[in-house]
């Protein structure tokens, strides 16, 4: 599995980011953008899972595309319903491995490559993740030596 059950794409509608868990079920999330025309030409966003769960995004609409820093802002500031709050601390995408981390024995280091990012249109992307769970995994290694001491 991975990304079979993910809603059709709307007319023009392409998938500007793709999320990809290591779970049991290769679960993927599906940021996209297409574009909408009402009084003046947009671009609206959205993001998608197999589940179809309901995800608040901001922005949902920009004049032009957005930057890079601007879709890192809407990745880690979906609004979503979690049961712990704390999970969001570090952004949505971290939250999804800083969840299974907290769910199951508390070491990080399993769950480093538990979310891939990667986006045709914004390169850097997986770059900037990539450095995120690293210094995600270093901190609880660097707080599990310190209370061992």
């Amino acid at each position: 599995m991975g990304g079979e059950y993910l809603p059709s794409y709307r007319r023009n509608e392409v998938e500007i980011v793709r999320i990809e868990l290591d779970s049991t079920t290769s679960d993927v999330s599906s940021p996209r953008a297409r574009p909408v025309t009402r009084k003046r030409p947009r671009i609206a966003y959205t993001l998608v899972d197999e589940y179809q769960t309901e995800y608040g995004i901001r922005p949902a609409r920009t004049a032009r595309p957005l930057t890079l820093g601007q879709l890192i802002m809407l990745l880690d500031g979906v609004d979503t319903n979690v049961s712990e709050r704390e999970w969001l601390r570090h952004g949505w995408v971290l939250s999804l491995n800083q969840s299974n981390r907290t769910l199951n024995n508390g070491d990080p280091q399993p769950y480093r490559d538990f979310t891939r990012v990667s986006s045709e249109f914004y390169p850097e992307l997986s770059k900037h993740y990539e450095r995120l769970f690293d210094r995600w995994t270093e901190a609880y290694r660097r707080r599990d030596e310190e209370s061992d001491e």
